[in-house]
């Protein structure tokens, strides 16, 4: 394990909090939300020993600049300027749930500079993901939970600003343990987290990402993508591994692995599983 550099760096018209460690093949990993904040320091750790790993938070939330636009071509944007000012001609792009969509959807448009694909917990490419994820998420809830979180959203419809900024976090509060397959094993949130995360960002870019991934245009354009790919999907996650393998499978060298008794964070709740999926692909590039 190395030591990671964090620096903040100006690129695309944004400042962003980036953090660097390891040597070697060239990774970049992209954080989810979006308006979330880099949260795989754990995952860097897997693999810094092989790889020169850089992460950042993306524009809009963590500790980078809150400077619109928010829609997917510009974090795309981010992403490739982050490239050249690092000048790597070439590199693995991952991420973990959104940032795996931001991934997938830099390796459409660069598909040049794109050595290969880490595609970690995601959503996949079939529009249905959706509606299964809800469903998954509100059974996996208590009784007295999914009364609450019912009442939540119908208090929603007449709420002010800041009253629906307090129903949104409540909301998450509720369905936070769901993600685990054993929501004991949640860790704790940091004491910063909410002023970490962006829900405009997450809103805006959210909606545009649809729009974008799970258009049957994009599915051809992933069709013809000639990187490896590595699809990871916890077999415990509420998201429905069937619509992340989707992205395997319509790849030309696409591979899915299922990790047992994980759900959205495999490096939290089976991390050595993660660990082991994640070095024998790169080691095989």
């Amino acid at each position: 394990m190395s030591d990671p550099n964090t620096e903040r760096v100006k690129v695309n018209g944004v400042t962003l909090h980036v953090t660097r460690q390891g040597k070697g093949t060239a990774v970049v990993l992209c954080h989810g939300g979006p308006g979330g904040y880099d949260d795989l320091g754990p995952v860097a750790e897997m693999i810094d020993d092989i790889v020169d790993v850089t992460r950042y938070d993306q524009r809009g939330s963590g500790r980078s600049d809150r400077r619109p636009p928010y829609d997917v071509a510009t974090f795309v944007d981010d992403l490739e300027a982050l490239r050249a000012r690092r000048r790597i001609r070439k590199w693995v792009v991952g991420g973990h749930s959104w940032g795996a969509s931001l991934a997938l959807i830099y390796a459409a448009r660069y598909p040049s500079r794109t050595r290969a694909l880490l595609y970690i917990s995601g959503t996949g490419l079939d529009p249905r993901w959706r509606t299964e994820y809800r469903r998954s998420r509100l059974s996996r809830l208590s009784p007295e939970g999914r009364a609450r979180y019912e009442q939540l959203s119908r208090m929603a419809a007449g709420a002010t600003v800041r009253e629906r900024g307090d129903i949104a976090r409540e909301r998450r509060q509720i369905l936070e343990p769901t993600n685990y397959h054993n929501p004991l094993a949640m860790p704790d949130r940091r004491e910063d987290h909410d002023q970490l995360i962006n829900p405009d960002v997450n809103a805006l870019v959210g909606e545009d990402h649809d729009r974008i991934a799970l258009h049957p245009r994009f599915v051809t354009r992933v069709a013809q993508l000639p990187m490896p790919a590595l699809v990871v999907h916890g077999a415990s996650d509420p998201r429905p591994g069937w619509s992340a393998e989707t992205v395997a499978r319509t790849m030309a060298d696409g591979e899915f692995v299922s990790l047992p008794e994980v759900g959205h964070y495999p490096w939290v709740e089976r991390p050595e599983l993660l660990r082991t999926a994640l070095r024998q692909f790169l080691q095989a590039l």
